[in-house]
């Protein structure tokens, strides 16, 4: 992959955002409401990695059924529509998927953490290396985002998931 040059340090610190905060969002909520909400993120993520393989990935035009959402966020805003190429919004996907991992890394490290049963040294060595978990995922993000910013998709290889074998039962034509 293709990393831009600079790294804006907003993207740094909305990264780590994410990951402190869902972590301590999973601190104030009681455990089951938190891990009710990480398999709602985890819904989420599979349904924008469907999204990306299924509808975005080897199109050039923009297929319909994300055409028309654009259109109608555009007349609730007043603005124009912002109709952009098929890897663009691919591009946009990644980096929600991206933000949803961090996030559901960040709240798993404190219910490991804090819920974990076990002796306590190995619950904070899981719920650590969740954060890691976490910040990987946010440094993914903020190659994401440079992207974006600059108007650039993401090449191909990377708009794809991070685990090939989560697509291995699919034919690539890479």
């Amino acid at each position: 992959m293709q990393e831009p040059t600079s790294r804006p340090i907003r993207h740094i610190l909305l990264g780590g955002a994410i990951v402190a905060t869902a972590a301590g969002f999973a601190v104030v909520l009681p455990p089951a409401l938190s891990g009710m909400a990480l398999i709602l993120i985890l819904l989420r993520i599979c349904w924008l990695e469907d999204n990306i393989k299924s509808d975005l990935l080897g199109t050039k035009a923009l297929p319909a059924n994300h055409e028309q959402p654009l259109r109608d966020r555009a007349a609730m805003l007043g603005t124009e529509p912002d109709i952009r190429s098929a890897a663009m919004v691919a591009t946009a996907l990644r980096g929600q998927a991206q933000a949803l991992w961090a996030a559901g890394f960040g709240a798993l490290s404190t219910l490991t953490a804090t819920q974990m049963v076990g002796h306590p040294t190995l619950a904070l060595f899981v719920g650590v290396v969740m954060v890691w978990l976490g910040f990987r995922r946010a440094d993914r993000l903020l190659v994401t985002l440079s992207h974006l910013e600059r108007g650039r998709p993401l090449p191909k290889h990377a708009l794809w998931s991070a685990h090939p074998w989560v697509h291995s039962h699919t034919m690539r034509d890479d």
